[in-house]
């Protein structure tokens, strides 16, 4: 159960109640704000008399902590109604391979800590590792069935998911290839490398990217690059 502070919302919700956890992340009297994960849902309580249960989170809202529950719809994006909103677990996806592949769990923009520490602890739960990476989370390796059960709870929380191949690399075509310390040639060179060498790919800008080399990275023009 969340209180909402004094005059938080213009309607007479105070109280938002998050119901079924398999495990809360937060304790009595704690401040929490928007983004950050309170719960791991789940089927506890009288969910678990569900035939088969089904991992979800029971959502209400209340103007007391004890009075009756309110339309929800203003909270949820959701209309008041039966039924199945977004995509049916399992109901579409497929996994990325047959053979154990680690998943990035992604979105438009970076990962909040709390979609972090949710699909932190669904990783944890499966027996897996998580790893942040770029805004994202990279989990696994997973089996062809984790996969499936990954794209469905990413789905719930609105993200998405993708093989994740590892870093991407560049093979120079050209060369002795001047590498940079800023994209354009303009900038002064530091090093060069040789044609048929490949390098991981740390960031790309203006049709440049910015190889790895070890010690530190630089800058090459696209131009001379396989990527």
């Amino acid at each position: 159960c969340v209180q909402l502070d004094a005059n938080q919302t213009p309607d007479a919700v105070n109280y938002l109640y998050f119901c079924h956890n398999a495990e809360n992340l937060v304790t009595v009297g704690q401040r929490v704000q928007t983004g950050d994960a309170l719960a791991v849902m789940g089927n506890t309580g009288n969910a678990a008399l569900a035939d088969p249960p089904f991992a979800h989170c029971h959502f209400e809202v209340r103007a007391t902590a004890t009075g009756t529950g309110l339309d929800p719809t203003a909270y949820t994006g959701h209309p008041n109604a039966v039924g199945t909103y977004g995509q049916a677990p399992g109901s579409t996806y497929k996994p990325f391979s047959g053979e154990a592949v680690a998943v990035t769990v992604y979105a438009s923009t970076a990962l909040s800590a709390g979609d972090v520490a949710l699909l932190g602890a669904w990783a944890a739960e499966h027996g897996v590792g998580s790893t942040s990476k770029d805004g994202a989370v990279v989990i696994g390796p997973l089996s062809a069935g984790d996969q499936i059960s990954l794209q469905a709870y990413a789905a719930g929380l609105s993200l998405q998911c993708r093989a994740d191949t590892g870093p991407a690399t560049a093979t120079v075509t050209g060369g002795p290839l001047n590498v940079r310390t800023r994209p354009g040639t303009s900038y002064p060179s530091i090093t060069q490398v040789q044609a048929g060498e490949v390098y991981e790919v740390a960031d790309q800008a203006d049709g440049w990217y910015c190889l790895l080399l070890g010690d530190g990275c630089g800058w090459c023009s696209g131009d001379y690059l396989e990527v």
